[in-house]
């Protein structure tokens, strides 16, 4: 524990002392106090309610970068009624995922899980418990394991082509020598079309898209998602303001959210149609399908867990 830390828990303890001394001994006894000193980490100065929230400037991670390269490698910081601990170091960071795994597993309760992970209850943002454990097991041993990904590596091969033939035929059209491409939006098209050909079988954006409106709708509802999730929402920090909504994030999260159900539903119903009797999919690309695998768990296992409504 640092000097300043450790003088000021010992002036705490003092003060909780001569406390305890004024008050009548029947109160005494009644209010029995005890002071508990943890070895917590350093933490910089704080203001009252907001705590360090007015550190934060953009960018972000160049902000906590030069916290943590002042006042040391492990940070106790408090956002609002949050604490966070940052961390820069490796070994630190190591040690926390391996031998404190479990105690910090827990994700924290925010505005974006309750309405996007349907109320905390999908493996990215379900508490520690029997419920994220069946989730977290699903997820490594009946959908992304090893023998599941080297089924569905065509579809990676696939898209990565289509990719690299749809550049050189970009290139091939101009007339100049040398031509400029954006890779970003490239790349990022590309893992959205990987993702959704291994999941639902069908590719939302670049070219050889199969609906052109249920498309359109798709990208505007994962843009808006994602718009929605990086919003700072107050009342993630400040629970005292959660019920004004003064910026209104939750309705527009609500509304997204219904947007994105129909659309789910939509493909699990197709999906299921699909399918045939004996729970195999018709045709070589619905055995690549997560949606296909989560579908037969649900009829042959009875996976209370894989209701429809978590879909």
């Amino acid at each position: 524990m640092s000097k300043p830390l450790e003088a000021m828990c010992k002036t705490n303890a003092i003060h909780t002392t001569l406390i305890n001394v004024s008050l009548p001994r029947r109160r005494s006894q009644i209010f029995n106090v005890r002071l508990i000193i943890f070895n917590i980490p350093p933490s910089p100065p704080s203001l009252p309610i907001i705590g360090h929230l007015h550190l934060l400037k953009e960018p972000i991670h160049r902000t906590l970068q030069s916290l943590s390269s002042n006042l040391g490698k492990i940070l106790l910081l408090r956002w609002g009624s949050r604490r966070v601990l940052l961390i820069s170091s490796p070994s630190i960071a190591e040690e926390c995922y391996t031998k404190h795994d479990i105690i910090l597993s827990n994700r924290p309760r925010l505005l974006a899980g309750k309405h996007f992970h349907y109320n905390f209850k999908t493996v990215a943002a379900a508490p520690y418990g029997d419920l994220w454990r069946n989730l977290h097991r699903v997820m490594t041993v009946e959908i992304l394991s090893s023998s599941r990904l080297a089924t569905s590596s065509s579809v990676r091969q696939a898209e990565v082509l289509l990719l690299l033939n749809q550049t050189m035929k970009g290139c091939a059209c101009t007339q100049q020598g040398m031509t400029k491409i954006k890779l970003k939006s490239k790349f990022m098209e590309l893992s959205f079309n990987v993702m959704t050909m291994m999941v639902l079988g069908k590719r939302y954006h670049g070219e050889d898209v199969e609906d052109v409106e249920e498309a359109k709708h798709f990208r505007e509802v994962m843009r808006d998602a994602v718009d929605l999730s990086a919003t700072t929402n107050l009342g993630d920090f400040l629970p005292i303001l959660q019920w004004m909504d003064i910026s209104g994030l939750e309705k527009k999260m609500a509304r997204l959210m219904a947007k994105m159900d129909c659309f789910l539903q939509r493909s699990v119903e197709e999906r299921r149609r699909i399918l045939s009797p004996n729970l195999a999919s018709n045709g070589i690309e619905g055995n690549m399908l997560m949606i296909d695998n989560l579908l037969s768990m649900q009829l042959l296992k009875n996976n209370v867990h894989l209701c429809s409504t978590q879909f």
